[in-house]
């Protein structure tokens, strides 16, 4: 009797120690590209085991996944991207691992402002987080499925939500106040990836040069980037360190106007940060 006591006991303390290790157990989940990664992180702080696919250092147009990448998709809890246009050997990496029901491809989400690609009337612009209200309501949505499956920090996910809510706004009026200090036709911007910042806060740059960081420099493109300049009109590029020929820095040099690098993907800090980066880029470069 007194070993089946014994042997109660143990099993029950197994048992104990068991479900406190499970119910300690942090979510793990796994982020395509960094403007998602800070989404998340605003949503779940330190309750979340965080994963970054695609860091700053790559680009997710070409990015190859490593057996690690697999490995992650392979153990995630949840995992967020973009688009099967956008990291598409993500979207057939989670296919071909059969975990699409822990897989959300954020473009599909409800009441998203979607805008066509420029290039391609056909297709959507992928830059979605660029917009504030697309990224609240991507934010609400990562909170809602976080909650789901750990709800014992549910109520701290619907905290977290809400303040970065207020803080998103926030940055909206003051985005807005400076925005109005910046006359943005006097600026080209080399790559086409602010179209739902500039739908947003209504800013006109002068001119866009290529639609994707693969594409050429047209010969249409150069000559109404000539006559812009020559009339005095544009002051300042800004362009990204994707483009691998330095195509808008020389064009900068070349004219003797303004020249920023600037690329989202590395901006540390949180989605606010971002947001206030570009403003500070388009600030600096027009004072230089």
């Amino acid at each position: 009797m007194r070993v089946f006591k014994f042997l109660l006991l143990v099993l029950l303390s197994i048992f104990i120690v068991l479900q406190s290790k499970q119910s300690q157990a942090k979510p793990t989940i796994v982020a395509s590209i960094n403007p998602l990664q800070n989404i998340i992180l605003a949503i779940t702080k330190d309750k979340s085991n965080n994963v970054l696919l695609i860091d700053s250092q790559k680009s997710e147009h070409d990015y190859s996944l490593k057996k690690s990448d697999i490995a992650a998709l392979t153990k995630a809890d949840l995992i967020f991207y973009i688009s099967a246009d956008l990291e598409n050997k993500i979207d057939a990496a989670i296919k071909s691992n059969h975990n699409e029901a822990q897989a959300f491809e954020v473009v599909k989400i409800a009441n998203l402002k979607l805008l066509a690609s420029r290039a391609n009337a056909k297709k959507i612009d992928p830059h979605i987080w660029m917009n504030p209200k697309n990224a609240v309501t991507i934010a609400e949505f990562i909170a809602k499925k976080v909650a789901q499956i750990d709800p014992q920090n549910a109520a701290q996910y619907r905290q977290n939500l809400a303040s970065f809510k207020k803080e998103v706004q926030l940055a909206e009026k003051s985005i807005g106040l400076e925005l109005k200090k910046i006359n943005a036709a006097q600026y080209i911007f080399f790559h086409d990836g602010y179209q739902y910042f500039e739908d947003y806060f209504s800013v006109r740059p002068a001119k866009i040069i290529v639609s994707g960081h693969d594409s050429e420099l047209a010969i249409s493109d150069a000559k109404q980037i000539d006559t812009l300049v020559r009339s005095g009109v544009v002051k300042c590029i800004i362009g990204e360190k994707w483009d691998e020929k330095n195509t808008a820095q020389k064009i900068a040099k070349n004219y003797k106007i303004n020249f920023s690098n600037f690329d989202v993907s590395e901006v540390q800090g949180g989605y606010v940060k971002m947001l206030e980066d570009i403003v500070r880029v388009m600030v600096q470069c027009g004072v230089k």
